[in-house]
């Protein structure tokens, strides 16, 4: 059965009736290297829910015809949870949490859309920068958004030797 393409997929707001699949996808996705995390049905919806209550959330699923393919969401970045992130950081930060694909639906653009759909919801918002991280044993992570203008800022999480946190400015851009 041939993969869905790039052009076949759409991305939109989450909607409750989503849940199930979204969990479904966070789950497979962090259990693969380089994370190898167990997470149960419960905890994934505990971290949804708690993103979805915090400022300037943004919760986004790509889809084709037939099934949801992944999702994003971010929201405020606090530095309370991340205080080494403090010289990046600029009013209304915005930190993408999670942005997870269906093993699937990877490689066929999925990853990019939902990115490219976060950035010009963040800009809409008048967002003015966006942090988020990933680990540095994540070459396809590290291309997604470096592809999407997200730049390394030298900070690290001294608890997670191998999270790499990535950033990219909004204001000022010309809709790149």
């Amino acid at each position: 059965m041939s993969v869905p393409i790039a052009e076949k997929i759409s991305i939109r707001d989450y909607q409750n009736r989503d849940l199930s699949k979204i969990v479904e996808i966070y789950k497979a996705a962090f259990a693969e290297p380089p994370w190898n995390e167990k997470w149960s049905y419960q905890q994934v919806v505990r971290q949804l829910n708690g993103g979805i209550s915090k400022p300037n959330s943004i919760v986004l699923v790509a889809e084709n015809s037939e099934n949801i393919l992944g999702m994003t969401w971010g929201f405020d970045l606090s530095l309370n949870r991340f205080p080494f992130l403090a010289d990046n950081y600029v009013k209304n930060t915005n930190y993408i949490a999670e942005l997870a694909v269906s093993p699937c639906s990877r490689k066929i653009g999925t990853g990019t859309l939902l990115g490219r759909a976060y950035v010009e919801r963040a800009r809409e918002k008048g967002i003015p920068k966006i942090i988020l991280r990933t680990d540095e044993r994540n070459p396809a992570a590290l291309k997604l958004y470096k592809g999407l203008g997200f730049s390394d800022i030298n900070a690290r999480d001294p608890t997670y030797k191998n999270r790499i946190y990535l950033s990219k400015l909004l204001e000022g851009e010309n809709g790149n």
